[in-house]
C-alpha cells in the first residue's frame, strides 16, 4: 500500500487489515442529499435522518474534532457531497449509497496523532481504548484530495483510556511495518471495533 510507509506522518484513515484472499463484508448505506464529502477510509455513525425501514450513515463531527462514541462502521469508497438520497432503491443500487465495512470482526490499521502530547499512543496503552480524531493529525489540511473521487480520509486515532467500554475502538498494538520505529511520528497501529453499531437501527443514533 502506498501510504503503508515506516516512519511517515502521512494519515489515510481507516484500512482494513484482511488476509490475502480473504472477502471483506461491505453494505450499502444510504445517505441524506444533504450530506458533505465522505472521505475513504472515513468513520461513519447513523443519522437522525428517517429512511423508512433503512437505516441513513452520515460522516462523523464531533465538538474539538474528537469523537469517541459508536460507530457503524468505516467508508469503502469517498461519496462526493450533495450525491446521496433517502429515497433511492435498494433494489437498484446506485451511487447514492455508501458501502461501507461494517464487519465486527475486522481489524483496521490507522494512525496515531504524532507529535502531539495528547495524542500520542504509547506500546503501553495496548489494549485501551481510543478516540476517533475527525479533524486529523497536527498539522493536517483536511483529506487527501478532499472533494475528488480519489478523496482519502485524514482520520486517525488519539487518546488512550481504560474506559474502553465508551471509546469506539480498543488498541491492539502497533503494526508491523512501525514496531521498531520511535514515537512522535504518526506511527500506524491496529485496532478493533470497540463499540459497534453491528444492527443499524436498532440502536441510537448520533444526531
Amino acid at each position: 500500500m502506498p501510504f503503508n510507509i515506516p516512519k511517515s506522518s502521512g494519515t489515510f484513515g481507516f484500512e482494513p487489515i484482511i488476509a490475502p484472499g480473504t472477502l471483506i463484508r461491505t453494505t450499502p448505506y444510504g445517505v441524506s442529499s444533504s450530506e458533505g464529502f465522505i472521505a475513504a477510509g472515513d468513520v461513519v455513525v447513523n443519522s437522525s435522518i428517517p429512511g423508512g425501514a433503512f437505516a441513513i450513515i452520515r460522516g462523523v463531527t464531533a465538538a474539538a474534532g474528537v469523537f469517541s462514541s459508536a460507530i457503524v462502521g468505516v467508508a469503502s469508497h469517498c461519496m462526493l457531497s450533495d450525491q446521496g438520497s433517502t429515497a433511492a432503491s435498494y433494489n437498484n443500487l446506485t451511487s447514492a449509497f455508501l458501502l461501507v465495512y461494517d464487519d465486527p470482526a475486522v481489524q483496521y490499521m490507522v494512525s496515531d496523532m504524532g507529535t502531539s502530547a495528547s495524542g500520542l499512543l504509547l506500546t503501553s496503552q495496548v489494549g485501551q481504548g481510543v478516540n476517533v480524531l475527525t479533524t486529523g493529525p497536527l498539522g493536517s489540511t483536511g483529506p487527501f484530495q478532499s472533494g475528488s473521487l480519489n478523496g482519502r480520509s485524514n482520520q486517525c486515532i488519539s487518546g488512550g483510556s481504560t474506559a474502553v467500554g465508551a471509546l469506539p475502538f480498543k488498541l491492539m498494538g502497533l503494526h508491523p511495518i512501525d514496531a521498531a520505529t520511535s514515537s512522535g511520528v504518526g506511527r500506524k497501529w491496529i485496532v478493533a471495533p470497540n463499540v459497534w453499531l453491528a444492527v443499524p437501527g436498532f440502536t441510537a443514533v448520533t444526531t
